[in-house]
């Protein structure tokens, strides 16, 4: 079973990327962290985040013994060695409805405690779960540290956040439809957002071309949305209620026009100015985690 990937980057070659800087040699094995979650199957990373401590936190899918897929995490210390300190191995796979199908993740949230906050989908439905710091899931969210919401469609958590009141934010795209829905950190709708937990905004398609989630940023009670199209992106700003802040741009919204959109959710930098990119690198019988890191 081939895995779905949104945003395929070619990571084990950089020949488009020519003018980035060279691999760290202090960082794995001459700048590079390979990891195999065990079932010779594919694996492949879709977003990374940063930890207070230094830490890195990788998030993807990795195929089952099923060929079904699952949320694959791992975490690693700033070397770029599996750290132990999760979940005792430093990798985990989640099977999010203990079923047959497809469970991807797509975006990762880690906070100041060290607690974790994936999100992406499972079977077509966006898919959520929290984990404390050692890799155990917080059954106080929904009673068993993870839920799913069906939209009515084929959709997935592009962008998740914690906010300043430790509230979970997600944004996804439903058609032209920017979706936000915000949960309480025991799974229920923050009934003070939007309707009922959820606010629905119309982005006008671009040639066509269906709008996808970049950014999300949450400061001072305001939520900026940067969604992307073919040759331009467009910020949205809410209030802390959901309704649309009509201070910011033009009634809300400001729109910039790009000659290729800003689509790379797998790339970050570490306060050194250091480029960390996540993908996937195939071997003689699959494919792997890839980790990498470039110096400033």
């Amino acid at each position: 079973m081939q895995i779905r990937i949104l945003f395929i980057l070619f990571l084990f070659s950089f020949s488009a990327q020519a003018n980035m800087a060279s691999l760290d040699p202090s960082f794995g094995t001459q700048g590079e962290v390979q990891t195999d979650f065990g079932l010779k199957k594919d694996d492949v990373a879709n977003a990374v985040a940063l930890m207070p401590q230094g830490k890195i936190f990788v998030v993807g899918a990795s195929q089952s013994a099923s060929g079904d897929t699952d949320f694959a995490l791992a975490r690693y210390l700033k070397n770029g060695k599996l750290d132990r300190g999760f979940n005792k191995t430093g990798k985990m796979t989640l099977d999010i409805l203990k079923q047959h199908g497809s469970d991807q993740a797509m975006s990762v949230f880690v906070t100041k405690r060290g607690n974790v906050v994936v999100a992406g989908e499972s079977n077509g439905d966006i898919a959520v779960a929290l984990l404390n710091r050692y890799g155990k899931l917080d059954t106080h969210f929904n009673g068993k540290g993870s839920l799913t919401l069906d939209l009515g469609g084929k959709e997935y958590a592009h962008k998740v956040i914690v906010d300043g009141s430790r509230r979970i934010v997600i944004a996804t795209v439903k058609g032209n439809e920017l979706i936000l829905i915000r949960y309480r950190l025991d799974g229920e709708f923050d009934i003070g957002f939007g309707i009922e937990g959820m606010v629905r905004y119309p982005l006008s398609s671009s040639g066509g071309n269906k709008p996808f989630i970049i950014d999300l940023e949450v400061h001072e009670g305001l939520i900026t949305v940067t969604a992307a199209y073919k040759n331009k992106q467009m910020a949205v700003r809410f209030v802390n209620g959901g309704q649309i802040d009509k201070s910011f741009g033009s009634k809300g919204r400001k729109t910039v026009s790009i000659n290729t959109p800003k689509s790379d959710l797998k790339t970050i930098r570490d306060p050194k100015g250091n480029r960390l990119v996540v993908g996937n690198k195939t071997t003689k019988t699959d494919k792997d985690f890839l980790v990498q890191r470039y110096l400033p």
